[in-house]
């Protein structure tokens, strides 16, 4: 990860995750160990065990929308852990800067990348939806 993209992320602002191995008790069966780390983004993250994405995922997703844990101590970063109960393995997620450049199998089709514009522009839709949905649940 570029040192650029490191730091702190603003409130509202949309970012990818950093998912890092802080803590392993036992064997991964996967493999993974303290100190492996990738970057969540537009796409699920080649070499992270699908078991662990998985429960990882909804802590991603809501940190990516905006979701502030402050646990532990305030550091707005989550940890989570891998299902696995006999070979466990904990996650440290984090809010990095998002990297509006990426090109990757979902652009390939057209060799473009989203632009800041693009990304922008969703989350102006997406605050519209949310809105109306949250004016149509105030009326029902």
């Amino acid at each position: 990860m570029s040192s650029e993209r490191s730091g702190d992320v603003k409130p509202g602002e949309s970012c990818d995750i950093k998912v890092k191995v802080i803590q392993q008790k036992g064997v991964c069966a996967f493999g993974h160990k303290v100190g492996d780390e990738w970057t969540v983004g537009w796409c699920t993250p080649p070499g992270l065990c699908n078991a662990a994405f998985v429960a990882l995922y909804p802590f991603i997703r809501a940190l990516q929308f905006g979701a502030a844990y402050e646990y532990p101590f305030q550091s707005g970063k989550a940890h989570q852990c891998c299902p696995d109960p006999y070979n466990q393995i904990i996650f440290e997620l984090s809010k990095v800067k998002r990297d509006f450049n990426v090109k990757g199998p979902l652009w390939e089709a057209d060799k473009t990348s989203m632009t800041k514009e693009a990304v922008d522009a969703m989350w102006e839709h997406r605050k519209k939806l949310m809105k109306a949905t949250n004016t149509l649940r105030e009326h029902h």
